[in-house]
């Protein structure tokens, strides 16, 4: 990605206790970017420059923090302007000094990763990988296999120990009385 990369998604977070990592970007010179929720006397999204730096801690409302409640998650990365902003439900939250240089070969990866296996309660949905010339659109809506689709049918992602939540709904069990 040249000069803006922008990551976009609806979370569900029901983790009000734990530390864990939702996004991870590395980039092909081994630097690595966490947005992470952490609870410190409060819910927070911190986005870090791992082994480095905390760049944004970002409050959370306990009322967002249950199963299913989705909110709106934008991570734009100024790639030119070496800046971040992140909106969370449209508020905005801006960071710079993150050393990019105009340009990025980025490995995305939620959740568990090759650095932290530490992940929240989370569920994520209708992911956009963007920037001004491409855009790469992934509904996460399949129902089985390891295999992330985008909406033009192109396998451009894995899943490790997926749990779809299509399943739910489609093998519906009663609960125990």
């Amino acid at each position: 990605f040249h000069d803006r990369l922008v990551i976009a998604f609806d979370l569900s977070l029901w983790d009000n206790q734990h530390l864990g990592y939702i996004l991870n970007l590395t980039d092909n010179k081994g630097n690595s970017y966490s947005l992470s929720a952490i609870y410190n006397h409060g819910s927070l999204l911190n986005f870090n420059i791992d082994s480095r730096s905390n760049k944004l801690s970002i409050p959370l409302a306990d009322t967002m923090l249950k199963r299913r409640k989705w909110f709106k998650v934008i991570v734009d990365l100024d790639l030119k302007g070496d800046k971040v902003g992140i909106s969370i439900n449209g508020k905005w939250y801006r960071a710079a000094g993150l050393g990019f240089n105009g340009k990025i070969t980025a490995k995305i990866t939620f959740g568990k990763n090759e650095h932290y296996s530490d992940v929240p309660n989370m569920t994520i949905k209708n992911l956009v990988v963007s920037n001004d010339d491409k855009s790469y659109t992934f509904l996460l809506s399949e129902w089985t296999g390891h295999d992330v689709f985008t909406i033009d049918g192109d396998n451009l992602g894995h899943v490790d120990n997926p749990a779809w939540l299509i399943n739910e709904s489609y093998f519906w069990k009663q609960s125990p009385a």
